[in-house]
C-alpha cells in the first residue's frame, strides 16, 4: 500500500487532535458547589482568590497558593497568627464589593466566593475565570465545604483529617448531651447584629444549640436571621441567651436593659456573647464546646476548655491556643 504525503498528514493531523482532546480531559475537573452550581476547574490549581472560608485554608496548609484575600481577612486573629505576613496578600475587595480591574489582575485560576452576588459571579465567568460558591448552613455543610476546598487546593488527604478532629470535639459533646431528656434540655436563643434578629431553624448556629443539647426557641421560623419581636422573646423566655460574636452590643446590655429583665435568662445573668470567630471555619467546634459548658455547667464541670483549644489549636493549625477578644 502506498503511503503519500497526504495520508501522512492526516494520520499526524488525527494524532495531535487526539493528544490535545486527551490534554483539555486531563486539564479540567467538574466540581459541584454549594449552590448546586458544577464548576469546571483546572486539575492543578495554584492561584486562588479567597473572598469565604479563609479560616479554612491555614489547616490545609495550602495558604501557598492563596493570591488574593478578602479585605476583611485582614483583621481575622487566626490569620494574623498563621500568615504573619498575611497584609501582604493583595486584597481585589470582598465578596460585596469586587474590584474587577484589581481581580483579573492577580490571574486566579478559581475565585471561591458565596453565592449571594450572582450577577458579579456571572461577570467574573464571564472573565474566564471559574467561581465555587461556598455557603454552609450546617455542620454537614461545613464538612461538604473542606472537603471541596480539599480539592481545590489538592490536600484532600488533609481535608479529612481535619474533619476527623473536628468530629471528636462533637462527638465529645454529643455523648454527654445525648441522655438529658427533652423536659430538661436548656431552651436557647441566638441573637444576631441586633437583639431581636435571631437565628431561626436553620443554619450553623441552630445545629450549635442542637448538638450543645439545647432547644432553639426561634426553631419554628425556618429561616436563617428572622426578625421577631421582643414580646416574642420574652414569651420564649430561654434559659440561656447567646449573642453573635461580631455584634455592637454586649451581655452585660441586655442584662441591664429593663424591657429584658422578666426573661429567666437576664434573672440568671445566663447571656453571653460568642467569640468573634467565624462559624464557617474548623474552629467552630470550640464554640461548640463552650456553649455546651454554658447550657451544662455540671455536665461540663470536669472539661478545662483551655487545655482542649490548645491541643486543637496544634492539631489543627499548627499553633497555640489565645484566648480570643470577646
Amino acid at each position: 500500500m502506498k503511503v503519500t504525503n497526504k495520508t501522512i498528514a492526516v494520520i499526524f493531523f488525527s494524532f495531535t487532535l487526539l493528544l490535545f482532546c486527551l490534554n483539555e480531559i486531563a486539564w479540567a475537573i467538574k466540581l459541584k458547589d454549594q449552590s448546586g452550581r458544577e464548576v469546571e476547574i483546572p486539575d492543578q490549581v495554584e492561584r486562588v482568590v479567597l473572598f469565604e472560608c479563609y479560616e479554612i485554608v491555614p489547616a490545609l496548609s495550602a495558604w501557598d497558593k492563596v493570591c488574593g484575600i478578602s479585605r476583611y481577612a485582614y483583621e481575622n486573629d487566626l490569620l494574623k497568627r498563621c500568615i504573619p505576613n498575611v497584609k501582604d496578600t493583595p486584597s481585589p475587595g470582598s465578596g460585596f464589593d469586587v474590584n474587577m480591574e484589581s481581580l483579573l489582575a492577580l490571574k486566579p485560576h478559581v475565585v471561591i466566593m458565596w453565592p449571594r452576588n450572582p450577577e458579579v459571579i456571572k461577570h467574573i465567568e464571564g472573565k474566564g475565570v471559574p467561581v465555587l460558591c461556598i455557603y454552609p448552613e450546617s455542620f454537614s455543610d461545613l464538612y461538604q465545604a473542606i472537603r471541596l476546598l480539599g480539592k481545590v487546593f489538592q490536600r484532600e488527604e488533609r481535608a479529612q483529617e481535619v474533619i476527623e478532629i473536628m468530629e471528636r470535639k462533637v462527638n465529645l459533646v454529643r455523648k454527654r448531651v445525648q441522655k438529658i431528656p427533652p423536659q430538661r434540655r436548656i431552651k436557647a436563643l441566638w441573637l444576631w447584629s441586633k437583639p431581636t434578629k435571631v437565628a431561626g431553624g436553620r443554619g450553623l448556629s441552630h445545629d450549635l444549640i442542637t448538638l450543645a443539647g439545647g432547644i432553639n426557641q426561634a426553631k419554628g421560623i425556618y429561616e436563617l436571621y428572622p426578625e421577631v419581636s421582643l414580646e416574642r422573646i420574652v414569651a420564649w423566655n430561654p434559659d440561656v441567651v447567646v449573642i453573635w460574636g461580631p455584634a455592637h452590643y454586649s451581655a452585660c446590655d441586655i442584662l441591664k436593659d429593663p424591657r429584658w429583665q422578666s426573661i429567666k435568662a437576664v434573672k440568671g445573668g445566663r447571656v453571653y456573647k460568642a467569640p468573634r470567630e467565624s462559624t464557617w471555619s474548623p474552629r467552630v467546634v470550640l464554640l461548640l464546646l463552650k456553649m455546651s459548658k454554658w447550657f451544662y455547667p455540671e455536665l461540663f464541670k470536669d472539661i478545662e476548655f483551655d487545655k482542649v483549644a490548645h491541643k486543637f489549636y496544634l492539631r489543627c493549625y499548627g499553633i497555640q491556643h489565645v484566648a480570643p477578644d470577646l
